[in-house]
């Protein structure tokens, strides 16, 4: 039964491995920013998703920054996370929004990589 279970991990790390090495990247790298607190299931959503795609994010912890909790105010933010990409905002994780905006000039299969990573 243990050698069941160590082969068992062992494929699962390889179906990882490959899942990962294959899975394509963003040709073009956006500028994302984003006000977020810990406790929101959105935003914890929005970084798997970022973490997923490879795309680097400016996290702004609304909570835990006295700065970005006033910027965040400043902003009339409404709903967490909120996300500006490349310049435009958007309050929630608005996933058709993100991949129109990210996979914008794209090939296919990034486009579906992008839609992949929501889902998965």
């Amino acid at each position: 039964m243990r050698l069941t279970r160590i082969v068992t991990l062992i494929v699962a790390s390889c179906a990882a491995a490959q899942t990962a090495q294959a899975a394509p990247s963003l040709q073009n790298k956006h500028e994302v920013t984003m006000y977020s607190a810990q406790w929101c299931p959105p935003c914890r959503k929005a970084e798997r998703w970022f973490q997923c795609i490879g795309q680097p994010v400016d996290h702004r912890d609304i909570d835990k920054d006295v700065t970005s909790g006033q910027r965040y105010k400043q902003l009339k933010g409404w709903s967490l996370p909120l996300l500006f990409v490349d310049g435009v905002r958007m309050d929630g994780f608005q996933e058709k929004l993100l991949i129109d905006l990210l996979g914008k000039g794209e090939a296919q299969p990034v486009r579906d990589h992008l839609l992949a990573c929501i889902h998965g």
